[in-house]
């Protein structure tokens, strides 16, 4: 199965934004990714729970603490310049909790993806998902019911538990919605270079260029911004691609 390279991106800024909040000493230097596995994850064991014979091609995955989803694709032949090509087009969602899996859905749509999981006394998740100029964005639960749609269109990300959503990164503005997914506002320092990632129900870390800032949703006010030490600062309409990554 192929990585999904849209996790390993998310996991760089999770955890570049790790180090750049918690200082490794006094002084607040910045410690490097290696460091920072080694000193927090050593003690780690990784035991196998359980394992899944995946019956085709793995597309993407989202995960929480509890839950893994994991989009399945089946090849489509399309004809190119250079002949017929076989590409994948996901077809079917699965979840998994630490015993095995869970959920095993087809969605209504032919484009779909989770947009994150909501857990609190009982747990669901966000499914995108559309064709053309149809789309929709719903909580689930886990067992595949809707239980409430959302106003919010396109390539959305939520909080822990729901409480806003937000677009992050290459997709337009950097637009929050509320519970009901009713636009809410726009953050300024978005654009086609930013990523964002929610911290809390009221917080969110955005990363615009060079530029790491800290968000109050509630309140709708940046908290603290400060300059990314050693990346440097991309030019306006070039996205923001691991090619393009300058970190010392």
């Amino acid at each position: 199965m192929k990585t999904n390279s849209r996790f390993w991106v998310h996991l760089y800024w999770l955890l570049l934004s790790l180090l750049l909040l918690f200082p490794s000493n006094s002084f607040g230097q910045v410690i490097s990714i290696d460091e920072f596995l080694q000193t927090n994850l050593a003690s780690r064991e990784i035991t196998e729970t359980f394992s899944y014979d995946c019956p085709d091609k793995y597309y993407s995955s989202t995960h929480s603490d509890k839950y893994l989803s994991m989009t399945l694709s089946r090849p489509r032949t399309t004809n190119t310049k250079e002949g017929s090509k076989a590409i994948y087009d996901p077809y079917r969602l699965v979840i998994f909790n630490s015993q095995g899996e869970l959920l095993n859905m087809q969605p209504k749509y032919e484009q779909f993806r989770v947009a994150g999981f909501l857990e609190g006394d009982t747990d669901y998740f966000v499914l995108a998902q559309g064709l053309g100029d149809q789309r929709e964005v719903g909580i689930y639960d886990l067992e595949g019911n809707l239980v409430k749609p959302l106003h919010c269109r396109g390539y959305i990300y939520c909080s822990p538990t729901g409480k806003f959503y937000y677009h992050s990164g290459g997709e337009g503005p950097l637009t929050i919605y509320d519970e009901a997914g009713d636009r809410e506002f726009t953050i300024p320092d978005g654009g086609y270079e930013y990523r964002a990632n929610a911290a809390s129900d009221s917080t969110l870390l955005v990363v615009n260029r060079n530029i790491l800032s800290f968000w109050n949703i509630i309140t709708k006010e940046k908290i603290w911004e400060r300059e990314i030490p050693g990346r440097k600062a991309i030019p306006d309409g070039t996205m923001l691609s691991p090619k393009n990554w300058t970190v010392g």
